[in-house]
């Protein structure tokens, strides 16, 4: 009896090795990574997903690369060292002598971002080692690099909202694009609003299905609650959900079918959720309301470009992306098969006239617009065939896009920082504006100066003797710095955060950095001894110190320099050649 022998088996189709070398076989060879009943199929990409996920990966990186701004983001952080410090929020501003010193003015928004600000800040402090200067360039990294994370969270649930409105993953990348390119020059200015646009675009994903979601109707509230802490533009999130609501009972034609409508009551009762949450849940309470409209409508804004409207006569008041908005928004409609819903119409009327007034509100019009226009996309990419091909999803495509992350993020300040033990050098981290070195002489002026202050440094040896040079008059925006640095004795006399001053105080040092009547007067009632401006942004008064050689030494003019390509990187300082004795309030 002759036992049965196996045959061997045929490896005519296998692309593996030979049959006695089980190592040769390809990995993963017999399952299927597209089998939509998988355990993984969640995790299937497509094409347009591979895409996506390395279009985030550069985003990623390039947001990262960019420098860190001397903006209003110092003065949040010196506010968040204050709150985490008292363990409370401070009645009115506790550092400037200048500011409103009562309850008047409106204190605690964007404390959360504040108290965050600071954290970073304190972490990468401990990572930068023990010598002060690399303490400093530490903290200064961390807090660039907090910003990152929600700026991409922007693009990131864009594009996820984009898609569910359009249908379409190509045609949400194109939203992106569109939005990238109206956004370049203010989302990547690290300031607290980018916590509020990311919220926003999570908002947005949320409110593209058709139908929200339970879960929705619980995350709408929270995400509102945590907004209204995190920055006061938790207001457009709020408007937009009642705008939502408001257009879809207008869409359901009666009353009886918009309460049997789903969207609505559920938008209804997110809403109502959201308004107690918010109202309960923040320092200000119920009053939180009344203090964003109140914030809006302070005086000292006026003078801040982003809070005055687009003018068609002025270019740099944003009037070309504006036009571009509308433009873009008529062809569509005219091209789309679809009617324009109610929702469009209320949320178009409402936040397209917003950017006449304000100028910042073009942040938050250019990524509504595009979420409402991309139904429309979509509509007219199917009457006109213009649809992408299809692709299958598959797990070798996730494979492939987690490998095309890995490289961007390798080339991040970051990691490089996690690589060699010490941050990036301060010409990486810092944009070329900050006033390192005008506030390093100042402190010090007998310390080596570089060879761009050894004429301050010497005026100021020559002068004062280790005596404070009193309070500064330096550009506003320069000024953000300075008050986070507190330099005991020289306070400055204005900077970004314009709601914290007295109108009247406001009003008379913008008229000094442009050099108005009346200038001087200002400078001597507060008894100052430094000026310093970039020339760029205020040649009359450039123009007026130079031309009064006898009250005024100019130290430092790069006005018009072509070594420094960046204007708001030119100085311009001048120091009293008779010091005024130091005020009261000077600390």
């Amino acid at each position: 009896m002759s036992s049965a022998v196996p045959e061997p088996p045929n490896n005519d189709d296998d692309d593996g090795g030979p049959a006695d070398d089980p190592m040769g076989r390809a990995v993963g060879a017999g399952i299927d990574f597209t089998d939509p009943n998988s355990r993984l199929a969640p995790l299937y990409l497509t094409t347009t997903g591979v895409i996506a996920v390395a279009v985030f990966a550069a985003l990623f990186l390039l947001y990262s690369l960019l420098p860190l701004q001397h903006t209003d983001v110092w003065g949040h952080l010196k506010l968040g060292g204050w709150i985490v410090e008292h363990r409370r929020l401070p009645a009115h501003e506790p550092f400037n002598p200048y500011t409103v010193k009562d309850d008047s003015v409106e204190t605690f928004q964007p404390w959360l971002t504040q108290a965050l600000y600071h954290a970073a800040y304190r972490a990468g402090s401990k990572l930068g080692g023990n010598d002060r200067a690399k303490r400093f360039h530490g903290g200064a990294e961390m807090l660039r690099d907090l910003h990152v994370i929600p700026i991409v969270a922007v693009y990131g649930f864009l594009w996820l909202a984009f898609r569910r409105a359009s249908g379409s993953g190509s045609l949400a990348l194109l939203g992106l694009g569109l939005q990238f390119l109206a956004g370049v020059s203010t989302i990547g200015v690290q300031r607290p609003q980018v916590f509020g646009l990311a919220l926003f675009a999570v908002l947005l994903a949320m409110l593209s299905r058709p139908v929200p979601t339970r879960r929705a109707v619980v995350l709408i509230p929270l995400l509102l609650i945590l907004w209204a802490n995190l920055h006061g533009g938790f207001a457009i999130g709020c408007a937009t959900l009642a705008l939502a609501w408001v257009g879809r009972c207008l869409a359901c034609g009666s009353v009886r079918a918009a309460y049997a409508d789903p969207r609505v009551r559920r938008l209804l009762l997110a809403g109502v959720l959201a308004a107690a949450g918010v109202a309960l849940l923040n320092p200000a309470g119920p009053r939180v309301y009344l203090l964003v409209i109140e914030f809006g409508a302070n005086p000292n804004l006026e003078t801040l470009a982003e809070w005055q409207p687009v003018r068609f006569s002025d270019p740099r008041s944003g009037i070309r992306l504006y036009v571009a908005t509308l433009v873009l928004t008529v062809v569509t409609v005219a091209l789309s098969p679809l009617r324009v819903t109610p929702t469009q119409c209320l949320i178009g009327l409402t936040f397209g006239v917003a950017p006449l007034f304000q100028q910042r509100m073009m942040t938050w019009w250019c990524p509504l617009l595009l979420w409402q226009l991309m139904p429309h996309f979509g509509a007219a990419a199917e009457r006109w065939r213009l649809t992408w091909p299809a692709s299958t999803p598959s797990l070798r495509k996730t494979m492939l896009a987690v490998l095309l992350v890995f490289p961007f993020v390798m080339l991040t300040p970051l990691v490089g920082w996690l690589q060699t033990g010490d941050p990036p050098p301060v010409a990486v981290t810092f944009r070329a504006g900050t006033p390192l070195e005008l506030l390093g002489t100042i402190a010090d002026p007998t310390a080596a100066p570089t060879r761009r202050m050894a004429g301050l440094a010497t005026a100021l040896r020559e002068r004062y003797a280790g005596r404070p040079v009193g309070p500064l008059f330096v550009a506003e925006g320069l000024g953000e710095f300075f008050y986070w640095r507190d330099l005991p004795g020289c306070p400055p006399l204005w900077f970004t955060h314009a709601h914290l001053f007295p109108p009247p105080h406001w009003a008379a040092a913008f008229a000094t950095g442009t050099g108005d009547p009346g200038w001087s007067e200002f400078l001597d009632r507060h008894r100052v001894n430094l000026i310093a401006v970039e020339p760029d942004f205020h040649r009359e008064l450039v123009a007026k110190v130079t031309a009064r050689p006898d009250d005024w030494l100019v130290v430092l003019d790069e006005t018009d320099s072509d070594a420094i390509r960046d204007p708001r990187g030119r100085l311009f300082v001048a120091v009293r050649k008779k010091p005024l004795p130091l005020p009261d309030a000077g600390r």
